[in-house]
């Protein structure tokens, strides 16, 4: 099993939620900051290394976490989300040198 790379804590500082540890909102970051950061790793392909720790990983990997992270936290299928910012551009970017090529 990986090791988490963001904690709750850094996920609500990124998202600028004050709320208390504990609140009943943190569950919902929680399931958003799990799946950020299984897309953040599928997208990684197999450069995706299972032993990395919040002190090993390349630090562009948390920050595309976090970018993730605020993508779903923004789109949440309300009215106007399909004129909402879209970060992927942003991500794949940072992470270009961390994953592998595709092969066509």
């Amino acid at each position: 099993m990986a090791a988490v790379l963001v904690t709750l804590a850094e996920a609500k500082a990124h998202l600028k939620i004050t709320t208390p540890d504990g609140h009943p909102g943190d569950a919902d970051i929680q399931a958003k900051l799990d799946a950020a950061e299984g897309i953040i790793r599928k997208h990684l392909k197999l450069q995706d290394d299972p032993s990395w720790t919040p002190a090993t990983v390349p630090p562009p990997i948390p920050a595309a976490i976090l970018l993730q992270l605020a993508d779903l936290d923004i789109h949440r299928g309300g009215p106007g989300d399909d004129n909402a910012p879209n970060n992927w551009d942003r991500i794949q970017t940072m992470l270009r040198p961390y994953r592998d090529p595709a092969l066509a």
